[in-house]
């Protein structure tokens, strides 16, 4: 079995003092609950800034690479982190002050499984 994945790199620009301060909160927020289980197979590891951009690395702990279709499982994916910025209003205020919010996802054995990239001002107004 091939397995093909594709990889955008972020951003290194420095971001606005604005944005910069939301993704500060955000993530100063959150780290004091990781790891934090968002459902019976997936953990929140880690929050990073990464320039104008945040990254969410989520472990699948109950899957192997090995054991998914990624040509299935990386839409579904893309889906998920879709409706997850959209549907939140403090992610969708960070998409549309510039930042590209990206899924990390890692398997059961902390291999690389998918980078899903929802891209800044995607979400209808």
């Amino acid at each position: 079995m091939e397995i093909y994945t594709e990889t955008v790199s972020l951003s290194q620009c420095k971001p606005s003092s604005k944005l910069a301060a939301k993704l500060k909160a955000i993530r100063k927020g959150i780290l004091p609950h990781l790891p934090l289980d968002l459902d019976p197979d997936t953990r929140l590891e880690k929050v990073e800034i990464v320039g104008p951009n945040i990254v969410y690395t989520q472990h699948l702990h109950g899957v192997a690479a090995a054991e998914l279709d990624l040509q299935q499982l990386v839409p579904m994916l893309q889906q998920i982190g879709l409706q997850s910025v959209c549907g939140q209003q403090e992610m969708k205020d960070l998409s549309d002050a510039g930042a590209v919010i990206r899924y990390h996802y890692i398997d059961k054995d902390r291999a690389f499984l998918s980078n899903v990239d929802v891209p800044s001002g995607i979400c209808p107004t």
